[in-house]
Parts: structure tokens; C-alpha cells; sequence
């Protein structure tokens, strides 16, 4: 009998292979699912947060924001863009000769002698001394651009004909030296068979045509460009690479020669084209070699200190602002450069790559970094160098660019370079795209005509105090002329909306909202979406933003309604004052939504010296404590309005734990998505086996 039952279940248990076989094939279809790719669009790189909390204090005090930060490098196709400042731009520039317009761009052009600057111009032309400068100055007048910048040949060589390459050997006469001063009578019509190339003559010209700096005239000179890349780029002509002391001198005696002409230009240098260039002009080992014997950690230390000795011997300043280039040049984990990356991990990076200019807790994946990680960030070490070897000089970066020009990670990216140029008080910025731009451009449409009518971000940057983690930015600017406070605010969320409160702390003025202008992966364009998609309340509003994307909200001075100071009411009713801390909310608060909760004593930090809590304004904020001290309100709880027209209500003091649905919201779309289906395979297995196979 037990034999029997044995066999039955024997038998029984063959029976189950068809059953196996169908649910292996359910399991098979869930892995297929799970592991198809999904739209990079859609997948995060980076963990994402759920919500961005702000405040803006516009009655603190201001960083004024200078107005040469929205600059361009002339590429010919600066249509459609509202800039302030213009430069030339070009390989040759370090051999032009203006007194004929021949240059030569070294290996970038195969050495060759040319008339490529102004070949856009009829042959008759080509003589007209400065024409490539005259081209800058005229389209900066046809597009409104007031600050013109325009390179002096400080390399020592300059094109002497436009007969084609240049060998080694027929250098010495194809090339025609450069002198800082003639020392004789300047000429509208210089003489072109002196075998030299006078920049004093240069200068003279530029001011007896279009007038002095402080009349209208060229507003800058850059004392060359790229000169760690000299001994490189044109070698084959008979250029040495740049030491640092003899370009140290050089860049005094040129300086000084366009004081004496035009005491109203500003001077740029030393316009280092490569970060490790910037942190050694020479290369590390020529440079460590030169440090043994010296004070100076890298070469801005010395070059500001030679400025410096120069200029008191001169008794007038030779050098305005520093200069440099900057060209992300940070890579993705799998070695992808990140300025000309198009996949989107490359687009998540270059959103990150811009905190190596003032975050000292990010490094980014690049050799220059690594291997002088001990200067950077980059804005901070170079203003302590000024302030021990030449204060008061000005920082610039007369090219600098992050790559994606062509897609909204690149606007991102150009809006927060635009931002951290503001916070750290930059003087001149241009940007330098490639070809195809059109998400820059708007980006710096959105701080200087974001209304298309001339609206602007604004003059004096105000004081803000963020919750959230690095994928969100928020930058907020009065300006005076206008009584307008704006904010702009970015989200580098790749797979999900963001929730954005902001509130502005004002015991003296209203502000009310007047409109919102966005910047999407959906169009290259700036769009007003008006304020229906966000809760308005007496002291901010709420909203959500897209994946990818970047606003400016609008606020109007209201100059004839005063208020009083607002707080909000604790637990215990007690009226307290709230502040934005600085610490890291717990991760329950990162992914649940915007949190609103009443700030202990300790949180007071961040008000002004001599100002207790009671005299300041009551607003959005978030807890510095455990996750147990704080509670949450979830999107859903609270009908927070997105664009898309889901109704929002005003955040409450008194707030609950957010459901467990809302907390798998948090969870992006594409997970989703993938483990919806893997489920729904196996249940369908199941089924199968359960009703349908019975045998």
C-alpha cells in the first residue's frame, strides 16, 4: 500500500514538469522585462530628491551682480542672444597682425599664413588695417553689446604674409616680430615693410577711431591667450612654451602700454587656456622644479605677485582682473569627456561638472583635479591668491564652456555657471559654445531678456537658504529698476517632477507673483507658462517643476502694502520664529515631499548679528533633527498643483506621515514600470497553472 501511494506521487510529480516549464517561462519573460533598456530620458543617473525647499531674504544685506557676466565669444551666430559683453575668438588670434590681417593659427590650421580672419570680406578690403577688430566693434553696436574685448599679441611672432604653411626653416622670415612700443609717431596707415608690429600703434588706433574705454570705445584688452599652450600649438613657427617669469614681464610691459595710451581700458590676463595650465602655466614638472626655489603653491601666486611689484613701480594697477579659460574637463565613470558627451550619463555629469568652480566637497573625475585636487575649487583658491599677492584684483573667465549646447542639460549647466559667477562676485564671463547652442543661449536669455521685452534677472543677488540635495539650485536677484524679485530655480532630476516651496522673508516689503517663465527638454525656447499651475500664498508659492528643467518666477514690489512679521505657529500655539538650516534633512525628508515643520532655538544661526528672532520674518523651513522630530506632507495630501493642473492646497504646521503610496512615488517611473510587468508576468504564470493546466 505505501508502495502504491509512493508511485501515485511518483507519477504526480511528472506531471508537475509542464507546470515547472510554464512558470520558468513566466520568470524568463519577468528578467527579459527587467533588464530592457528604457529611455536614457527617463532613467536617473544620480538618486534624485522630491522636493526643494527656498527662502530669499530681500531685506539683507546684497551681493551686487556684475552685468559683464552674460558675455560672448563672437562665433558669428550670436543672433537671438541678449549679451553684454563680446570678444574675439579664434585660434590665429595669438599671430594676427592687424596692420595686414594676416594670422596663423599653428596646428589647428596646419601652420599656415592666411587672411582667414576676414575672409568674409571682399579682397579689396583685406588691407584695411584692424579689420578683424572692426568687425567685433561693428557687431557689437548691431547687437546691443556695450563691452567689447579685443586680444593684444603679446607671443612675440605674427604673420608676416598669407602665403600658405609655414616650415621650420622659413619661419625665421615668414614671421614678423611684435614690439610693445614704437617709440616714434603713431600712423592711421601703419607702415607694413618695417619687418616689426607695433601694439602701442594698435591701441592708438583703436582709440583714434572709436574713442577712448570711457567714451565708448574698446572697454578691454586681453594681453594674448592661451599662453600654456604656446610651445605646442605653434612650435613649428619658432615659438618657445611661456615661462612663467618672462610671461610675467611681458604681461607688465604690455599692460602698461595700454595704460599710457587709453588709462580708461581695463587689462585681462594671463588667459590660461587648460586647468593644469591655470594651477602651472608650464607644466607640473617645470613648475615644481621652479617652486623649490620660490614661495609660490601654483602659478596665479606668482604671476599676482609680479603684477603687483610692477604695478607699484609703475605707480598705477596694471592688471584688473585675472583671466582664465575654463573648459570642463571632467569625465563620466566610464572615461567619457563630459564637455562633448551626448549620452546620459555624460548629461548628468556636466550638470555636476560646474561645483569643481566653488564646491570643496565635489571631485570631479578628471586628471587636472586628481592630480591638483589641492586647488580646487577653483573660484575660492584663486581669490585667496588675491588677496595675498594682489588684492582687490577682479576675477574673469573670458572663455569657458560645459558642453551640451544642443541639449536642456547644457542650459542647466549654463545657468548654474551663471549663478555661481554671481554668488562669487566674477567680473566678466563669455562664453565660449560650439556650433550648436541653442540651450545656452536661452539659458542666458533667462537672466538677461527673459520676457523677450528686456526683463532681467536682476542687479543685487540676495541671500538664500536651500533644503535639498545637489540636483537642485535656486538663485534669487532684486532688481532696483523694475522692482522685481526674481528666482530661478533649477531641477536636475532626470526621471522625476520636483516640488519647489518658496518663500521670500520680508518684514518691509510684498512681493507678489506676477508670472512664471520655464526652460524644458521640450523646446530650446523660454516660455511664459503663467501662475495657474502654482499655490500663490502671502509670502511665496509652490509648484512643480519637470525633469529637466529650469524656471524664473516673477515677484512685483508691491510698494503701498506693508506688512507686519509672519511666523508660524508651533505645536503648542507658541508663535516662533522659523529659519532654514544648514544641515542634511534625514533621507525620509530627501524622497517624501515638501516638509514644513517649526525650528528649535539652536536654528537661529543664520540670522543677522544683533537680530533675535522676533525681528525677523517667519517661513518655509525644514528641521535640522532625526527623522523621528519632523513630520511630512505628501504631495497628495496636500493637492499640491503641478503644470499639468492637479489642485494644491497650502502646506500645513501641523503635518502627518506620508502614506505609503506616496513614498512609492518617490520610486522612479521606469522601476515602475519594469516591476509591474515582472509581476504581472509571473502572476499570469500562475493563473495558467493553477486553472488552465490541470493535469
Amino acid at each position: 500500500m505505501m508502495s502504491t501511494t509512493h508511485c501515485k506521487n511518483f507519477k504526480g510529480g511528472e506531471g508537475l514538469r509542464p507546470r515547472i516549464k510554464a512558470l520558468l517561462i513566466c520568470l524568463v519573460t519577468s528578467a527579459a522585462v527587467v533588464f530592457t533598456p528604457v529611455s536614457a530620458d527617463e532613467t536617473a543617473v544620480f538618486e534624485e530628491g522630491a522636493y526643494t525647499s527656498a527662502v530669499i531674504y530681500p531685506d539683507r544685506s546684497t551681493t551686487p551682480i556684475s552685468p559683464y557676466i552674460y558675455g560672448i565669444n563672437d562665433n558669428n551666430s550670436i543672433g537671438g542672444l541678449t549679451a553684454t559683453v563680446i570678444k574675439q575668438r579664434d585660434a590665429a588670434l595669438s599671430t594676427y597682425n592687424w596692420e595686414t590681417n594676416y594670422s596663423n593659427p599653428g596646428t589647428s590650421g596646419n601652420n599656415a599664413n592666411d587672411v582667414s580672419l576676414v575672409a568674409g570680406h571682399p579682397s579689396y578690403d583685406w588691407t584695411t588695417p584692424a579689420l578683424f577688430t572692426d568687425d567685433l566693434v561693428t557687431r557689437s553696436g548691431y547687437f546691443s553689446i556695450p563691452f567689447q574685448l579685443v586680444t593684444l599679441q603679446a607671443m612675440g611672432l605674427v604673420a608676416g604674409d598669407s602665403s600658405g604653411i609655414v616650415s621650420r626653416e622659413d619661419a625665421a622670415v615668414r614671421m614678423i616680430p611684435v614690439l610693445f612700443d614704437k617709440n616714434e609717431a603713431y600712423s592711421l596707415s601703419p607702415a607694413t615693410t618695417d619687418k616689426a608690429v607695433y601694439m602701442d600703434e594698435y591701441v592708438s588706433y583703436l582709440t583714434s577711431k572709436y574713442g577712448y574705454a570711457s567714451e565708448g570705445g574698446i572697454m578691454g584688452y586681453l594681453l594674448d591667450r592661451a599662453p600654456d599652450t604656446w610651445g605646442d600649438v605653434f612650435q613649428n613657427l619658432g615659438v618657445s612654451p611661456a615661462g612663467p617669469g618672462d610671461l610675467s614681464t611681458r604681461s607688465a610691459q604690455l599692460a602698461y602700454t595700454v595704460k599710457g595710451i587709453d588709462p580708461s581700458a581695463m587689462v585681462f590676463g594671463p588667459s590660461t587656456h587648460t586647468l593644469q595650465g591655470s594651477f602651472y602655466l608650464c607644466g607640473k614638472d617645470t613648475w615644481l622644479q621652479l617652486e623649490r626655489q620660490s614661495e609660490y603653491s601654483w602659478f596665479p601666486d606668482l604671476y599676482l605677485d609680479r603684477m603687483r611689484l610692477e604695478s607699484e613701480k609703475a605707480g598705477l594697477r596694471l592688471l584688473d582682473s585675472y583671466d582664465i579659460h575654463y573648459f570642463t574637463e571632467a569625465r563620466t565613470p566610464e572615461g567619457i569627456n563630459v564637455i562633448d558627451g551626448t549620452d546620459n550619463v555624460s548629461n548628468a555629469y556636466r550638470m555636476q561638472a560646474v561645483r569643481t568652480l566653488w564646491d570643496p566637497d565635489y571631485v570631479e573625475n578628471s586628471e587636472s583635479v586628481l592630480l591638483g585636487r589641492q586647488f580646487t575649487p577653483l573660484i575660492p583658491t584663486l581669490r585667496a591668491s588675491i588677496r595675498t599677492y594682489y588684492p582687490d584684483t577682479r576675477i574673469s573667465f573670458s572663455e569657458y564652456d560645459f558642453g551640451g549646447g544642443n541639449h536642456i542639460s547644457g542650459a542647466i549647466a549654463e545657468v548654474e555657471a551663471l549663478g555661481v559667477f554671481a554668488e562669487n562676485e566674477i567680473y566678466m564671463a563669455c562664453l565660449s559654445p560650439k556650433t550648436r547652442w541653442s540651450y545656452q543661449r536661452e539659458a542666458m536669455n533667462l537672466f538677461t531678456d527673459y520676457d523677450n521685452n528686456g526683463g532681467s534677472f536682476g542687479s543685487e543677488l540676495l541671500d538664500v537658504k536651500k533644503e535639498g540635495d545637489e540636483l537642485s539650485n535656486v538663485f534669487s536677484a532684486f532688481n532696483s529698476e523694475d522692482g522685481r524679485l526674481n528666482i530661478i530655480v533649477t531641477n536636475q532630476n532626470m526621471a522625476q517632477p520636483r516640488e519647489v516651496s518658496l518663500r521670500i522673508a520680508s518684514k518691509k516689503r510684498v512681493f507678489e507673483l506676477t508670472d512664471i517663465y520655464s526652460l524644458t527638454s521640450a523646446a530650446a525656447n523660454i516660455r511664459s507658462i503663467g501662475t495657474e499651475g502654482a499655490v500663490i500664498t502671502d509670502t511665496g508659492c509652490t509648484f512643480t517643476a519637470e525633469p529637466l528643467s529650469v524656471y524664473l518666477l516673477s515677484f512685483q514690489e508691491q510698494i503701498d502694502e506693508p506688512i507686519e512679521s509672519e511666523t508660524l505657529q508651533s505645536e503648542t500655539g507658541d508663535a516662533q520664529e522659523t529659519e532654514m538650516t544648514g544641515t542634511e534633512p534625514p533621507d525620509a525628508q530627501m524622497t517624501a515631499g515638501p516638509v514644513q515643520t517649526v525650528i528649535t532655538t539652536a536654528e537661529t544661526a543664520y540670522l543677522p548679528e544683533n537680530t533675535s528672532p522676533a525681528e525677523d520674518t517667519t517661513l518655509l523651513v525644514i528641521s535640522a533633527g532625526t527623522q523621528e522630530d519632523v513630520s511630512v506632507t505628501s504631495a497628495a495630501e496636500t493637492g499640491v498643483t503641478s503644470a499639468q493642473g492637479t489642485t494644491l492646497t497650502e502646506l500645513e504646521t501641523d503635518v502627518t506621515a506620508a502614506p505609503e503610496e506616496e513614498k512609492k512615488s518617490a520610486v522612479p517611473m521606469p522601476v515602475r514600470v519594469i516591476i509591474s510587468l515582472a509581476a504581472a508576468a509571473t502572476a499570469a504564470g500562475v493563473v495558467y497553472i493553477l486553472i488552465f493546466d490541470k493535469k
